[in-house]
């Protein structure tokens, strides 16, 4: 392996560009061709597993699978002195990009099982639900439209209750609530090698949500409720108003609930953080770390929302840069 490169974020399809070494046409015999099935070929499985030497000294080497990735293209490069084999591969959940063939309509089902249920039929089987109670929260009417996309769907729906989803080392999609306790997975001080901490004006700080309208009500009935960041807008000085409408929601527990999400993932967006580090091949998205940084004073905890992982060994690059939110 000469150097391989991984990008994470979230609602989209982790990609892996990994560059093998190809001299004499060694890999050659292991690329297939139609009627010819070899280990290196369309939709094949890719394994990356990375680690360190580990002890006093350093001798043992302990590996984590990083991830599990489909192979999307197939490069042969060639120039003096450089014979390579590039490969570009995306995780499990490009199946959620393809095209939904008939319209389909559901009525008042659970929130867990209409996920379920779009995960189930782009083929992604393999999924991990939490147990927060908006997933019991019926939705009155969800149309999965023909021509659409899954992914599109799924996203529609994780927007109802502020949900987030990835896919893991073990193709196993994980769901996660974003609303409730994060335990703290991992804490950076000097290991450091750049760090960008900023802090920015709360777009939203006070929330309005209206949902479907109740049936046999006024003129002026209304399922609504509101929330405000009291704190936060005395210190900017300044009211951002977000008005959310969703009919999907039937009742004015689910539009404070709604608020509520909405509230806090305004609250998390006003900190966005970068840092640089040491490939750490145990970091997964939606992870909380610690960073801290006595020489400006920074000490804090946040959420990883992308990731970019390098490695070329020619070049002695190991390494990762982390997208951060608030917690």
């Amino acid at each position: 392996m000469i150097s391989y490169s991984i990008k994470e974020q979230l609602a989209k399809p982790a990609m892996l560009e990994l560059v093998l070494d190809n001299n004499q046409g060694v890999l050659g015999a292991a690329l297939s061709q139609p009627g010819a099935t070899q280990p290196i070929g369309p939709n094949c499985s890719v394994l990356l597993r990375a680690g360190y030497r580990t002890g006093t000294p350093p001798g043992s080497p302990e590996l984590v699978l990083v991830g599990t990735y489909r192979i999307v293209s197939i490069q042969l490069l060639r120039s003096p002195g450089v014979a390579q084999l590039r490969l570009l591969c995306s995780d499990l959940t490009r199946q959620l990009d393809q095209v939904n063939r008939f319209q389909m309509t559901y009525t008042a089902q659970p929130l867990g099982w209409l996920l379920r249920e779009i995960c189930v039929r782009a083929g992604l089987c393999a999924l991990s639900l939490p147990t927060s109670s908006q997933l019991g929260q019926s939705v009155p009417l969800f149309v999965l439209p023909a021509g659409g996309t899954y992914r599109k769907a799924l996203s529609e729906l994780c927007r109802i209750y502020d949900m987030q989803y990835f896919l893991d080392q073990n193709e196993v999609l994980q769901f996660r609530d974003l609303s409730g306790a994060a335990s703290v997975s991992w804490s950076y001080q000097p290991e450091l090698e750049l760090l960008s901490w900023e802090q920015r004006q709360q777009r939203g700080n006070h929330i309005i949500v209206s949902g479907k309208p109740p049936t046999g009500g006024g003129t002026m009935a209304l399922t609504s409720a509101e929330v405000y960041d009291d704190q936060q807008m005395q210190w900017s000085g300044q009211e951002g108003l977000i008005q959310h409408v969703d009919q999907k929601l039937l009742t004015v527990a689910q539009c404070a609930s709604k608020a509520a999400f909405l509230l806090a993932q305004e609250q998390r967006a006003q900190l966005q953080h970068r840092i640089q580090i040491p490939f750490n091949p145990a970091h997964q998205l939606l992870d909380v770390i610690t960073i801290s940084d006595p020489s400006i004073a920074v000490s804090t905890s946040a959420r990883i929302v992308q990731s970019s992982s390098v490695y070329e060994a020619q070049q002695a690059i190991y390494q990762t840069t982390l997208e951060l939110e608030g917690v």
